[in-house]
This record gives C-alpha cells, structure tokens and sequence, in this order.
C-alpha cells in the first residue's frame, strides 16, 4: 500500500487530495486508537505526502463517536483532519484535550455529521462544517482559501 500510494501522489496534480482513515491522523492526546499510536507510520505518511508537494492535504476521519477538526504543520504543509463519527450515537461529553484542535473549534458529542465544500470560482475555499443531526452548524471552518486570477 505504502508503495501504491507513493506511486500515486508522484502522479497527482490534484488541486486537493483528500485522504480517509477510520482513526485520527492528526489528534495525539486521547486513549483510543489513532495514528500516534503508531508513530512511525504518522511520519512515514507526513512525509510521503509533503515530498510529493501534494496540494491541500485533508484527512477524513472518524470513529470516536464525536467530532472535531484538527490542523498541524509538518515540513511547510497545513494538514487538516476533520473527525465527525457517528450520526446514528453519540457519547457522554467530557473534556478531551487536542493540541491540534483548530482554535475555536469545539469537539461535538453529539450525533453528528461532516460537510466538505469546495469552491473554484474566482476563489478557491474549501470548508468545513460539522453538523448534529437536530442543530444548526456547530463547527464551521474555512481551511483553505485562495484568489484566483
């Protein structure tokens, strides 16, 4: 996989690449399972995808029946993970520390679900909004934005 991947990120001229995993890429301070869990795979995926110069890295993520955006820079690159899990359960609140949580943002223990827009007009935006099933937005964040001539 990790040969497939290398393969097609040499090959990509995507605007954005948009990557899923089941468990959090980005968030590190929890007790369940997540990527740091495994760090030397975190770095191995870090690095392959800021070698290849690859465009707007987001990860969709889930699994932790709650939901939250993450950001952290790694060698010049803004990677985003944005966790929403599940629409059907939710789970207690309790406070839960992520250093990553993007400022602001809220973790949302309720049933919930995630909106990824993406516009290419005269700008270029892509956002996120995490929605409960029976509220407004309770998460709403531009990641990346940018004029086009």
């Amino acid at each position: 996989q990790w040969k497939w991947l290398d393969e097609e990120l040499g090959k990509s001229q995507a605007d954005i690449h948009i990557f899923l995993s089941s468990i959090q890429l980005i968030a590190e301070e929890h007790g369940w399972e997540k990527w740091a869990n495994f760090p030397e795979q975190k770095k191995k995926f870090l690095d392959l995808v800021s070698a290849h110069n690859i465009n707007h890295p987001i990860i969709l993520s889930g699994d932790r029946h709650s939901a939250e955006i993450s950001e952290q820079y790694y060698n010049g690159y803004t990677f985003y993970d944005i966790t929403a899990s599940s629409l059907n359960r939710g789970r207690a609140a309790k406070a839960e520390p992520n250093k990553f949580r993007l400022n602001g943002s809220e973790i949302v223990f309720k049933p919930n679900y995630g909106i990824l827009e993406i516009s290419k007009d005269e700008s270029f935006n892509i956002k996120a909004t995490i929605k409960t099933a029976f509220d407004k937005p309770r998460v709403e964040e531009n990641l990346f934005t940018e004029v086009r001539k």
